[in-house]
């Protein structure tokens, strides 16, 4: 029997991708919110031991409900918190890696998820293997997959409930529609953002079902649909429990303006948490995405317009078939959050990554066009699949140059250089390669050092025991020898830098380049 080639390297490309991440998992710092997460994650585990009779897990956390983020979607850190407690780990930066593990886990199963959408677009496994390639080899993305405790696990569960409403769409069975709809209520538990999720079912429920003459029967799906939804957000969300419909909606209020503030830098502009520009989101997105997913993805939403557009005034936008109707889906899925954002202008933190789960579904898109070009023979798809082919190729050079910080990626349309003219490491994960490098160029048994703000801090956590030895971590100016910075304060510290003031003042002895910039400096003050 002749086997198809496709099931050799699928299976060969996922695992080498899985295998490469576990490998490179320690490399990667800690962020700023991780603590914070891991602290949420213990909080709630020890809540539901309140709840569940038949569970007592051995932790004393603050208590929930006086939390400040008790409504931030406990999915990801509850399961991190539980597999720590099971599995012990002995020291705290081992608790982290583990926490990297399980998110690349994640981000590793999206891949797959996507893989099983774009097989069935272009009907052939090299679609699907595109499809999960224009996924893990996203710089920014793949980066956070690592660190990124509320983002990226975000962005999994939208993808996994998402690409199972692609398959609900072609054929809207019960077995599908339960199973989408677990995978709905864990997606809004993860981040409250997910709720267009339901939104776009139930459109697409009933849209379905008027094609095959039934709209009764979408109705009473639709129906179903929304309870399970909502008893699957209780269960994956346990702030919920005690009081299921009011703390949903006391979560919804909170969650819809967060209070935090900020100032993030934008094409060398600063912009204040609460006042982002209309331009924030796009201009984002547009620098921080390879260029050749960007034009994909951007010329399948006006296409897919065009076609709708030429539908209606044939009178046959009613009654699509289920394939067009997915790929309806797909678009609304992606471009759907993109349209709201940018409308609602949210109080959005520094870079995109709020709206990173979008972004499976924009490619996704993109790529139903290009294959819908192959297949009616467009002159010019082999030219743009080489461009496609050219920018991913650089891109994978970038990504393991500049590792581990390939969250740091920025295009052409960014310019030369971006230090002090966008947020680079904003989360400071790059102070552990600082702590490294200082203990490199100074060989002396003690070494103080200052740090501008908490990431310094929590990598502290994750460096060697004879380096935390070694490097001692002071607010006292006159005992500081070093000054370590990521480049981001919560005022505009870009004067400063220019003029060469404070600590920008003195030699720059060493520092962390990712691609022409400078995302880490170590400062000698003396």
């Amino acid at each position: 029997m002749k086997m198809d080639i496709g099931s050799l390297i699928t299976p060969f490309f996922f695992a080498t991708v899985l295998v490469l991440g576990l490998q490179i998992v320690e490399d990667y710092g800690l962020s700023y919110d991780e603590p914070i997460q891991r602290e949420y994650g213990l909080s709630v585990i020890e809540y539901i031991g309140k709840k569940l009779p038949f569970y007592n897990p051995p932790v004393d956390a603050y208590p929930l409900h006086k939390r400040q983020n008790r409504y931030h979607g406990p999915v990801f850190t509850t399961i991190a918190a539980f597999l720590e407690l099971q599995l012990e780990p002995a020291k705290m930066r081992e608790a982290y890696f583990l926490r990297h593990r399980l998110g690349f886990l994640l981000f590793w199963l999206a891949g797959i998820a996507m893989f099983f959408v774009g097989r069935h677009l272009g009907r052939h496994w090299i679609w699907g293997l595109i499809a999960a390639s224009l996924l893990f080899f996203c710089p920014r993305i793949f980066g956070h997959a690592f660190f990124n405790p509320k983002d990226l696990p975000n962005l999994s569960f939208y993808t996994y409930a998402g690409c199972s409403l692609y398959f609900l769409s072609l054929k809207p069975g019960w077995f599908r529609l339960v199973f989408h709809a677990a995978l709905c209520g864990m997606a809004i538990a993860m981040r409250l953002t997910s709720i267009v999720l339901p939104a776009i079912t139930i459109v697409i429920l009933i849209w379905s079902n008027i094609i095959s003459y039934d709209p009764k029967r979408g109705l009473f799906q639709s129906i179903v649909f929304s309870g399970l939804t909502f008893i699957s957000i209780v269960i994956f969300w346990p702030t919920l429990w005690s009081d299921p419909f009011s703390r949903f909606i006391e979560a919804f209020q909170m969650m819809s303006a967060f209070p935090w503030y900020g100032i993030m830098l934008i094409a060398d502009t600063a912009v204040e948490s609460f006042s982002q520009p209309i331009w924030y989101l796009p201009l984002w997105i547009g620098v921080t995405i390879p260029l050749m997913y960007q034009v994909m993805a951007y010329v399948g939403f006006v296409s897919l317009m065009k076609q709708m557009v030429t539908r209606f005034k044939k009178g046959s936008f009613w009654r699509p078939s289920p394939g067009q109707l997915s790929v309806y889906a797909l678009a609304a899925l992606g471009f759907g959050p993109f349209l709201i954002l940018i409308v609602s202008n949210p109080n959005m933190y520094n870079g995109w990554r709020h709206s990173f789960f979008i972004y499976p579904f924009m490619v996704l898109l993109g790529l139903s066009w290009l294959i819908t070009r192959f297949r009616t023979r467009w002159k010019w798809r082999w030219h743009f699949s080489t461009l496609l082919i050219v920018n991913t190729v650089w891109v994978l050079v970038f990504m393991v140059r500049s590792h581990p910080n390939q969250q740091t990626y920025f295009n052409l349309l960014a310019g030369k250089t971006q230090l002090a003219r966008y947020s680079m490491d904003y989360w400071g994960v790059s102070f552990r390669q600082g702590f490294e490098l200082l203990g490199e160029l100074d060989n002396r048994d003690t070494i103080y050092v200052q740090v501008p703000d908490f990431p310094g801090y929590f990598n502290y956590q994750m460096l060697s025991d004879t380096l935390q030895q070694r490097i001692i971590i002071t607010e006292n100016e006159d005992l500081a020898e070093y000054y370590l910075t990521h480049y981001w304060y919560w005022y505009d510290w870009r004067e400063d830098y220019h003029q060469k003031r404070g600590p920008f003042a003195k030699p720059l002895v060493g520092g962390i380049k990712s691609g022409p910039n400078q995302i880490l400096g170590i400062y000698k003050l003396k």
